[in-house]
């Protein structure tokens, strides 16, 4: 799995721009391509992101990191509104957990997601809608077997279903962040009930375990810490797709 690496200066995040966001059109196919990174391997891992869907009736899809249809994990929200993820290995589900329906919120917020998946242990497995736990819906298929595949790590998109709607502020931990942890990512973030930009540096010398951070706002393609650039599928560059949020 990754580790932090010394190829980003945190002072390149601290031009982010207030009040923008990437914005995702389904019809455009728009999706960004990061390369093969974010394996999840064998160990506890944790994902973040801010998203704001333009339609509840349709499925959203957040990410993927799919080498075919056999090897691959996804993260995504059904029509119903479960948030649903699901890691395969040669056509084995070796993760499964998922939410009760109505769990995602309504489109047109901005809604802060958290998945934390602690292999070892289901209790440990939590969804989080803006800081609040949402249990995980029935028995979750867990397991420590190596779920890395070869495949490109992309956000906006699984299989062939695109998002519709903004994300910002995607990260992703080599650790099942703890409840407290999870309030605090929340509250970098959220004040007053305005997401505001910040600086997840602070945080991760607490934790020491931030795999990867794309601001996907800061009005520049973001980076991890493996020094992966994002690129923007089918979004020329005269037709940036950071637009202003209010």
């Amino acid at each position: 799995m990754l580790g932090l690496g010394s190829n980003i200066s945190q002072s390149a995040y601290r031009s982010f721009h207030s009040n923008k966001s990437l914005d995702f059109v389904a019809s455009s196919n728009n999706k960004v391509n990061f390369g093969p990174v974010n394996d999840i391997g064998t160990g506890d891992f944790t994902i973040s992101v801010w998203v704001k869907r333009d339609d509840d009736t349709a499925q959203s899809s957040i990410l993927q990191k799919r080498q075919d249809g056999d090897s691959n994990y996804y993260l995504r929200i059904d029509a119903d509104e479960t948030i649903y993820f699901r890691a395969n290995v040669s056509r084995t589900a070796k993760i499964i957990c998922q939410t009760a329906s109505g769990a995602a919120g309504f489109a047109s917020l901005w809604q802060h997601i958290v998945f934390v998946c602690d292999r070892d242990n289901a209790s440990n497995c939590k969804f989080f809608v803006n800081g609040v736990e949402n249990a995980v819906d029935g028995t979750p298929t867990l397991s420590t077997d190596n779920c890395d595949n070869t495949g490109d790590f992309e956000i906006g998109i699984n299989g062939s279903v695109y998002f519709d709607g903004h994300m910002m502020e995607y990260s992703m931990w080599d650790v099942a962040l703890s409840d407290t942890q999870v309030t605090k990512l929340y509250e970098e973030f959220n004040v007053t009930g305005k997401i505001r930009p910040t600086d997840l540096s602070a945080l991760n010398a607490e934790i020491g375990k931030l795999m990867c951070w794309y601001r996907m706002g800061s009005g520049m393609l973001d980076f991890n810490y493996a020094n992966a650039v994002g690129r923007l599928g089918l979004v020329s560059d005269s037709k940036s797709p950071y637009l202003a949020e209010s």
